[in-house]
């Protein structure tokens, strides 16, 4: 299995790389939003839960911290250039 990752095209780092959005601090919350913003630009990272690979072993997607985090990636990429996201599903996620 771990050859596959390794083989996989999520190491590939042509893919699209979104504008910086600005996150909304929802108090106290700007480490995690220093973090979300590094995740977002780790492409491999990326590519790899976007291709829906985890999604299709995950056996508790309501209870997900990493399914929270490709929703949250998935509104990322869709927000536009000067404008707010609010991290507010993925912080509650952690909580």
């Amino acid at each position: 299995m771990a050859d596959n990752i390794l083989q996989a095209s999520y190491f590939k780092q042509d893919a699209v790389i979104a504008e910086p959005v600005g996150l909304t601090n929802l108090g106290n919350t700007c480490f995690i939003n220093s973090v979300l913003q590094c995740l977002v630009y780790t492409l491999p990272l990326r590519n790899y839960f976007l291709s829906d690979a985890h999604r299709m072993r995950c056996k508790s997607p309501k209870a997900c911290v990493f399914c929270e985090l490709i929703t949250f990636w998935k509104q990322y990429l869709k927000t536009e250039k000067g404008e707010q996201l609010s991290p507010d599903s993925f912080v509650s996620a952690i909580k």
